[in-house]
């Protein structure tokens, strides 16, 4: 099985001279133009702002569709296979008939079935050979991305709060006796702290994503590294007080002591020890969802593809942050 991760950005190929292609990078033809997709294109269109909330009657999100599962494969193929795919909360109604419907609804089905019918992309180097891929669809499922996610909780926890803390979006949902209880919630995930650690730091918004990244910055003169430690956390306490302790609130109101936390903001230390923190002052446990019973190999920023899994051998998650694709041959 091939797993794969990388940037939601797009732009241009930057030059006539060869670009080198890294692991998170890929370049696709759409409507007879080349773009880059992943890592390069966020640096060389760093200003540009990433879809949200898309369906596959966008451009953009054909292009994205097209990258993640060119990526996923990583060579010309023709392939016959079920599709599965994670929507968001905000967004899942566009892409099915009826509220608790998996089957993607046919005109978006149509769409999606010409985006991959013919992927031309190229792997490993913006002027290395084209390679084809093509890819007819048997079935195609869609499921929003915190209900992928609660098909990869065990059973036996019964009583919950799921939070997807993702880099777009932050989305809840309660479980009561094996029960899903009132509808699922969402708010703005982690790029809302990445928001306020630029306001705070008056950083170019690409520095500022990558400083609260990798923990530091540059001086003026680009000579030495600074750390922003304080200014992440200052940041994260601003984004759990202001989107996450209305939830926490809810939470204890419907006596649930019991929180179990998937997403990429997982294996951000700071964030989960801030939102630990939180939870222990309202009585209420805090999981990792790596870290149930019974939960094998699994990496909280790939749950939403984990949770796909029995709908389909090709899996994409479309994601504000990332496109997170994977597939079974």
């Amino acid at each position: 099985m091939n797993r794969v991760l990388i940037p939601s950005f797009k732009s241009n190929i930057p030059s006539f001279e060869p670009k080198e292609l890294g692991p998170q990078d890929i370049a696709v033809e759409f409507g007879g133009d080349w773009y880059l997709v992943g890592k390069m294109a966020q640096i060389e269109n760093s200003l540009a702002e990433r879809m949200q909330h898309g369906d596959f009657s966008s451009m953009e999100m054909q292009l994205l569709a097209k990258a993640a599962a060119a990526k996923a494969v990583g060579k010309s193929a023709e392939i016959s296979t079920d599709v599965a795919v994670a929507a968001p909360l905000k967004t899942i109604d566009k892409f099915r008939t009826r509220p608790g419907e998996t089957r993607l609804k046919d005109e978006q089905l149509e769409l999606l079935q010409e985006a991959l019918s013919e992927i031309r992309f190229k792997y490993s180097n913006t002027h290395s050979d084209i390679q084809t891929l093509k890819i007819r669809i048997n079935n195609c499922h869609v499921l929003n991305e915190i209900g992928a996610v609660l098909e990869t909780i065990p059973e036996e926890y019964s009583r919950y709060g799921l939070l997807q803390w993702g880099h777009g979006d932050l989305q809840l949902i309660i479980v009561n006796e094996g029960q899903i209880v009132d509808k699922p919630y969402s708010t703005s995930g982690m790029w809302s702290a990445v928001r306020h650690f630029q306001k705070i730091t008056g950083l170019h918004p690409s520095d500022a994503q990558r400083a609260f990244i990798t923990g530091y910055r540059y001086n003026g003169k680009m000579t030495s590294k600074i750390s922003c430690e304080d200014e992440i956390r200052k940041a994260i306490k601003h984004h759990i007080m202001t989107d996450i302790s209305s939830i926490l609130n809810n939470l204890s109101k419907n006596n649930q002591t019991n929180v179990i936390v998937s997403g990429g903001s997982v294996h951000n230390k700071i964030a989960m020890e801030l939102l630990s923190n939180e939870c222990n002052g309202r009585d209420i446990h805090l999981h990792r969802i790596d870290e149930l019973e019974n939960v094998k190999d699994l990496d909280p920023t790939f749950s939403c593809l984990c949770g796909l899994k029995k709908f389909g051998n090709l899996r994409m998650d479309i994601g504000h942050s990332s496109l997170k694709s994977e597939i079974e041959m």
